[in-house]
């Protein structure tokens, strides 16, 4: 991205910096991009900000992030696959890139990806949970009744294939020891972050798209022209002018230990005999081998190096769809037809076609984390759409019903439907196929009134796009 607006000597200040974490920073001048960059300190638990409820984001945000280190990304990922050193665990979260370990061979494609989005962080508590990278910094911000808001639109994704497998040994050059991740998905587009009042903040239409805060707003920084974002979004095509990097996909490495749950200390490489790959959640079990990366583990998968679907034939478990006998059925004129054979699919009450997982999407109570049987279900929605690469659009859609505060209500299926994204990407889908919305309370498909017509509002949709 070529344009940075700032109105703070705060911001000039950032663009020093190359590596951020929720501690301390090592100073980098982004003019020199080979500078390698310094781990932070850790946070404690302090009273504005209870460390231990943040949970780590799968894939970070990089808003706040300095301008420095997000070019320097842009720079790497025309190298080759980009290695860093990645920990998150509550407040603690550190990335640093390692510019002069690269993974060669493989390259990142260009895939359009259309999301526009807005985060409000009223409180410390907030501005952690929403920008990890860089809150330590932006903290200030919010004395008072301030709150910081930022808006972004997304165009696209920089990704590696989805079979692509990345362990240690490919990657090359310094520093390549104390690497825990590789960048798997770069989401592209544009951005503005401000700082103001907060009935002036959340009043704004947005704050990418023109509004230059006057007296009621200090502007953090931007990046990216917003006529030429709405464009890269209608069109598909890749745009120079918004390109930022302004979320990552991470992959860990094979045969590194403790990097998922963030020890602030670098990972080390552990023994291929005794470990398996982090988990993602401190407290969900390490994940089996996975070598075809279809959600079915080697243990249970008939098929290991192939891509397939859940079976309760154990000798097709995890294989490819057998092909019906005589001749090849067409290709399916809507896009329902390509997942009748693997998952049931449905119309909702207001007309959409959904694909209806084998068991629902429910989450923790009062958080966005999926619930342990919700993640069972996408895996099989994630083999599914994996084998039918003809299903080209997926829109995870989460609903509430209308107990308790509506803003917050926003929030929260906002974050579950991000969740729901992540875990399919995760789990081997392609972003460019995905996307998704948080409705809140705005669609009931039922009275409020009742237990019942409530409980049918709580809702996660799969939409199939027609």
């Amino acid at each position: 991205m070529s344009r940075f607006v700032r109105s703070s000597p705060f911001a000039l200040v950032a663009a020093m910096i190359s590596f951020v974490s929720a501690g301390c920073f090592t100073p980098n001048i982004a003019g020199d991009p080979k500078a390698p960059a310094g781990p932070g300190s850790a946070f404690s638990e302090t009273s504005a900000v209870l460390c231990s409820s943040v949970r780590p984001q799968t894939e970070p945000d990089l808003m706040a992030w300095d301008p420095g280190s997000r070019a320097n990304l842009s720079r790497l990922r025309q190298e080759g696959i980009v290695a860093v050193r990645y920990s998150a665990q509550g407040c603690n979260v550190e990335l640093e890139l390692l510019p002069e370990c690269i993974g060669d061979g493989t390259k990142y494609a260009y895939h359009p990806y259309a999301e526009t989005q807005s985060k409000v962080a009223r409180n410390a508590q907030e501005l952690y949970a929403e920008l990890p990278i860089g809150a330590a910094h932006l903290s200030g911000k919010l004395a008072g009744e301030r709150a910081i808001r930022t808006d972004y639109m997304l165009v696209g994704t920089a990704s590696m294939p989805v079979a692509t497998k990345i362990s240690r040994s490919d990657l090359h050059g310094q520093g390549c020891e104390r690497a825990t991740h590789v960048v798997s998905s770069i989401y592209l587009g544009g951005f503005a972050m401000m700082a103001g009042q907060k009935s002036n903040i959340q009043a704004q239409a947005s704050v990418f798209a023109g509004y230059s805060g006057g007296e009621s707003g200090e502007r953090l920084d931007s990046a990216g022209d917003p006529e030429a974002c709405g464009k890269a979004a209608k069109t598909g095509d890749a745009s120079a002018q918004c390109s930022v990097p302004l979320r990552i996909g991470l992959r860990a490495l094979d045969n590194v230990a403790g990097v998922a749950t963030g020890s602030s200390s670098p990972a080390t490489v552990a023994s291929a005999a005794t470990d398996a790959p982090p988990p993602s959640r401190p407290d969900t079990p390490a994940e089996e081998p996975d070598q075809d990366r279809d959600g079915i583990s080697d243990r249970e998968d008939a098929c290991p190096t192939v891509p397939g679907v859940r079976s309760s034939n154990p000798s097709q478990n995890g294989c490819p769809l057998a092909p019906s006998s005589g001749p090849a059925a067409p290709a399916p004129r809507d896009l329902t037809g390509a997942l009748k054979r693997s998952l049931r699919t449905a119309t909702s009450p207001d007309g959409k076609s959904l694909l209806v997982p084998n068991a629902p999407i429910e989450f923790e109570t009062g958080k966005a984390a999926l619930a342990a049987s919700a993640e069972k279900a996408l895996d099989d929605v994630a083999a599914s759409l994996r084998a039918h690469p003809e299903v080209k659009s997926l829109s995870v859609e989460v609903h509430s019903d209308s107990a308790g505060d509506d803003k917050y209500n926003l929030r929260m299926t906002e974050e579950r439907a991000k969740a729901v994204h992540a875990y399919l990407v995760k789990r081997g889908v392609e972003p460019g196929r995905l996307s998704y919305t948080g409705w809140g309370e705005t669609k009931p498909i039922a009275p409020n009134n009742t237990a019942d017509g409530r409980a049918r509002n709580r809702r996660v949709e799969l939409v199939l796009s027609k």
